[in-house]
């Protein structure tokens, strides 16, 4: 009986090169999904400004200064 057979399955070492490696392959993947996410967030912001700016052209649009020279314009519910 001193013939040892071989346990088949991974070493403790041998999963810890492979989880290293796949973390390593990871990383750029999540660097890249923050990056996306960053830009999303950027591009909405941008998006919400611009249509800001163009509801206050629209609204620059139907005012008439000759007409009203306090500039004044009524726009409903009470405002101004």
């Amino acid at each position: 009986m001193s013939a040892r057979t071989r346990e088949s399955g991974l070493s403790v070492i041998e999963t810890l090169v492979a989880t290293a490696i796949v973390a390593i392959a990871m990383a750029p993947l999540f660097s890249l999904e923050m990056q996306a996410t960053r830009n999303f967030a950027k591009q909405r912001e941008l998006r919400l400004e611009l249509t800001a700016q163009r509801n206050a052209l629209a609204l620059l649009r139907d005012v008439n200064f000759m007409e009203q020279p306090a500039g004044a314009l009524p726009l409903g519910d009470g405002r101004s």
